[in-house]
């Protein structure tokens, strides 16, 4: 995750949901946009499309690039 975003400039809000994220992939190896919806932790928060607001387009990006992270 630090490989992914140690060049990004985060807002707070993004920083949040990098932390739902951390804590989804503790049991998760991967994330896809499926999990945005369904996984309790992001539907909690606003699920997919809280996620499209905080992220913009990035959002898809976001998660090839830390899937990416995760395999290598």
């Amino acid at each position: 995750m630090d490989r992914v975003f140690k060049d990004k400039s985060l807002t707070e809000e993004q920083h949040i949901w990098i932390d739902y994220i951390k804590e989804f992939q503790i049991q998760n190896l991967t994330i896809e946009e499926q999990d945005l919806k369904d996984a309790p932790i992001f539907e909690r928060h606003g699920g997919l499309a809280k996620c499209k607001k905080v992220f913009k387009t990035d959002y898809k990006s976001l998660i090839q690039q830390i899937n990416t992270a995760i395999a290598a």
